[in-house]
């Protein structure tokens, strides 16, 4: 029989080895491809600011768009009125100019009977009742620069209640969907869904015992299911400080430059951390001392 010093050694080596080997399953699993979804970088439902009718949507779904570029209007005919209305209001200036000429004449005769007044050919009265012409005068071509400086606001009023009843795109994006056809009524609901695929938005599942090989700034190579032999290279943007006890996982963001839009959003992939391999204890040797991840907004 093996003598009992033996047989510590032997099992001491035994639990070396079983050590090793699961030090070697941990980084074999590590270095293991992780799932992925390439995203829109955000999705928006776009409405109307007021009820209405709908009078037009001018994109149809899968059209490219731009920022600024309008896609529905509502029915306006009173608010094109108002804006006309106003942006005349804005323009007329003859009251200001009368006002203008009858302070002008006023304050000339304000003068001629201040001169005659040192004379002694006109009355005292007289004097004052110029003196308040000419004051009544600055006041009343005061009020008409104020009245046209407030039409001028009206018109940017009706400007902005105009700009209700229209929407555009708040980015460069593509129409994903269609929700309202011309000829129906809107209130608060979404008439149109739009994406924006420039840069594209990653977001890779990976299992909450490598939480700490994700930091942000890495680089992680992507293989998308529609041209896996044509890897992308994305840089880590963001990483969950919360995981998820259900599934065991958390979720680290990327982000592709998709100039022109060529590439598909909405499609799985596969993520590989360069450097992936770990130490035994399922940390990676250049990320061991990573910073803590940020938390996704």
């Amino acid at each position: 029989m093996p003598s009992s010093s033996t047989s510590r050694r032997f099992d001491r080596l035994l639990f070396m080895a079983v050590l090793f080997i699961t030090g070697v399953v941990q980084a074999a699993d590590n270095a293991e491809d992780l799932e992925c979804v390439v995203m829109p970088y955000r999705v928006l439902d776009l409405s109307s600011g007021v009820s209405g009718r709908l009078e037009r949507v001018l994109v149809e779904r899968a059209e490219r768009v731009s920022a600024g570029q309008p896609l529905a209007d509502l029915e306006s005919q009173v608010e094109h009125a108002n804006l006309t209305l106003a942006r005349a209001r804005a323009g007329m200036n003859s009251e200001v100019q009368l006002r203008a000429s009858g302070l002008d004449f006023d304050q000339r005769r304000l003068a001629r009977i201040d001169n005659l007044q040192a004379k002694k050919v006109v009355s005292v009265q007289d004097q004052d009742e110029a003196a308040r012409a000419a004051k009544l005068g600055q006041w009343q071509l005061a009020v008409a620069q104020d009245n046209l400086r407030l039409a001028k606001l009206d018109t940017g009023r009706a400007e902005a209640a105009l700009a209700l009843r229209r929407v555009v795109s708040p980015f460069d994006g593509v129409v994903v969907e269609r929700f309202k056809s011309p000829g129906e009524f809107v209130d608060k609901e979404a008439i149109l869904r739009v994406a924006q695929l420039d840069p594209l938005r990653i977001e890779v599942i990976v299992p909450i015992a490598r939480y700490r090989e994700f930091a942000v700034g890495q680089t992680v190579t992507v293989y998308p299911e529609t041209d896996p032999e044509l890897p992308w290279q994305a840089p880590v943007t963001a990483v969950d400080a919360v995981g998820d006890p259900a599934s065991g996982t958390f979720r680290a963001r990327l982000e592709y430059p998709n100039p022109g839009q060529h590439h598909l959003a909405g499609i799985k992939c596969m993520a590989r951390l360069a450097g992936a391999v770990a130490a035994p204890g399922g940390k990676s040797p250049a990320s061991a001392d990573a910073p803590l991840a940020q938390v996704v907004p």
